[in-house]
């Protein structure tokens, strides 16, 4: 067995499950879209969508996986009105000159958080089109 393809596929799997967002118990993933790809979102390497329940309404995930970093949007809402907005970028640490291979990545972590304003034009064109996704069905749940 090739233990030098082994150890850098476990190192990225391990740091895909650390920088996975958990959902605890008190949530509940209503509907979950992967690797949406159209004129709207197109990434190389992945995404995903989530719409959570939460105790305070719900919570649309948004995890775009880029060549070298990893952006994960969370949107807080109740009742259809948003009251919370984040971004965390995590980038990837790679082993010298072997930069860009996923296959080289040693580890990853987090380079930037931000929280949105409420009235950001661009978090809200990006907050509407994701909650979009997802059928009214299961966006009458977020009360």
């Amino acid at each position: 067995m090739n233990f030098k393809i082994l150890k850098p596929l476990s190192i990225f799997t391990l740091c895909f499950c650390v920088c996975a967002t958990n959902v605890s118990a008190s949530e509940k993933v209503l509907q979950s879209i992967d690797n949406l790809d159209n004129e709207d979102i197109h990434t190389d390497e992945g995404n995903y969508f989530k719409l959570i329940r939460i105790e305070q309404g719900c919570r649309i995930e948004a995890k775009f996986y880029l060549s070298n970093q990893q952006h994960i949007y969370n949107y807080y809402f109740n009742n259809q009105t948003l009251y919370k907005a984040t971004r965390k970028t995590f980038q990837y640490r790679y082993k010298k000159g072997e930069e860009g291979s996923l296959g080289a990545v040693t580890g990853i972590y987090q380079s930037s958080s931000e929280v949105y304003p409420l009235t950001d034009a661009e978090m809200l064109k990006r907050y509407k089109y994701f909650k979009s996704l997802f059928p009214s069905t299961y966006l009458k749940q977020c009360t």
